[in-house]
């Protein structure tokens, strides 16, 4: 299904995650502040932890998970008005951001720290026992996954779209489509690598705190490249 959503072009690609978007936030957001009503204020102190090395650790992993905006650096060359990609970039990181934050507070707030170390989905088991005030609906979880699928599947498009767009840029292809089918069997033996969560959730742990270098000094190279050029343009100019 990503890979009939990757043969699109930019303008496609963009109108199916401005669709989705909805439906990925708003019933997240429901579940959360449902969940709170139920939440202990003394589970969520002391609000810096014991360590401070703890906290770091913890922010880089969270930084880590929001390396998805270089996909937007990619579709900047594209867009109509790149100016306003600044705002757009802010308004992502707020609300990716709060999201983090709700789960969090809701998770801690309801199980406390003890209970949430001990669970793998901490978030997934907080639908389960969240329900609509009335009894309309006494288990939230299945709409929890719906949102989760839906946002697995706009992330997998957006990686998947920048992959092939990357690959027809290096090879001077006009078409990315060239690199849909044959990416998925590669994306298919890399899903099934791992033997057990356990091993999945380690590669992810490198993979994102590697990557979170990478997104940070390839920007910096980028930045001292472009001062050097101008410093080399300054000094010709003053020659001449």
């Amino acid at each position: 299904l990503a890979a009939l959503g990757v043969r699109n072009n930019f303008g496609t690609f963009a109108r199916i995650h401005e669709f989705y978007l909805p439906f990925i936030l708003i019933p997240g957001l429901i579940i959360f502040f449902l969940s709170l009503k139920d939440a202990r204020l003394i589970y969520l102190l002391p609000v810096w932890g014991n360590s401070l090395s703890q906290v770091g650790n913890a922010a880089l992993m969270t930084a880590g998970f929001l390396q998805g905006f270089v996909v937007l650096g990619m579709i900047i060359p594209f867009l109509k008005t790149s100016g306003k990609m600044g705002r757009a970039v802010a308004a992502g990181i707020v609300i990716a951001g709060m999201c983090f934050l709700l789960s969090v507070v809701a998770s801690l707030g309801f199980f406390g720290s003890g209970e949430t170390s001990r669970l793998m989905w901490p978030t997934l088991e907080l639908a389960k026992v969240t329900t609509i005030p009335g009894n309309i609906m006494e288990r939230l979880d299945v709409a929890f996954i719906a949102v989760w699928v839906t946002a697995v599947y706009t992330t997998l498009v957006s990686t998947y779209f920048i992959v092939t767009v990357g690959l027809s840029q290096i090879f001077y292809l006009e078409d990315h489509r060239a690199f849909t089918f044959p990416m998925l069997p590669i994306l298919y033996a890399v899903a099934l690598s791992p033997p057990n969560v356990d091993v999945l959730y380690r590669i992810i742990t490198l993979t994102t705190l590697y990557g979170l270098v990478i997104t940070i000094a390839h920007p910096l190279l980028l930045l001292a490249v472009d001062l050097m050029q101008a410093g080399w343009r300054s000094s010709r100019r003053m020659r001449g």
